[in-house]
């Protein structure tokens, strides 16, 4: 095979990768794209480290929102409170607590 004859066979697979993003990005932004549905664990337990922002948080309230028991482990114990707080008012699930980790194991 041709230096260019590989160069356009490189060019066609990403040709066809960005293809497949784009088509992806927009099924998902017109509203193609629907939530996986989880049915109630009321007797599983949780660890969600990084749960005080962003993901983790988020997925620490989908997770309570099922009913399970929610751990947030984290290094700032008040914001964890403060987030734990948060969930069971939003969720109504009194099964949640704060996990204070003071350091890094790294």
């Amino acid at each position: 095979m041709s230096p260019l004859s590989a160069a356009r066979a490189a060019l066609r697979v990403y040709a066809a990768g960005a293809a497949v993003l784009v088509a992806q990005l927009l099924r998902r932004c017109l509203g193609g794209f629907a939530e996986p549905v989880f049915c109630q664990q009321p007797d599983r337990v949780a660890i969600v480290t990084g749960g005080t922002d962003g993901i983790g948080y988020a997925t620490a309230k989908y997770l309570a929102r099922l009913g399970m028991h929610v751990i947030i482990a984290g290094n700032n114990d008040a914001k964890a409170q403060e987030v734990i707080r948060k969930i069971r008012e939003e969720t109504l699930n009194s099964k949640g607590q704060a996990l204070s980790l003071p350091f890094a194991l790294f």
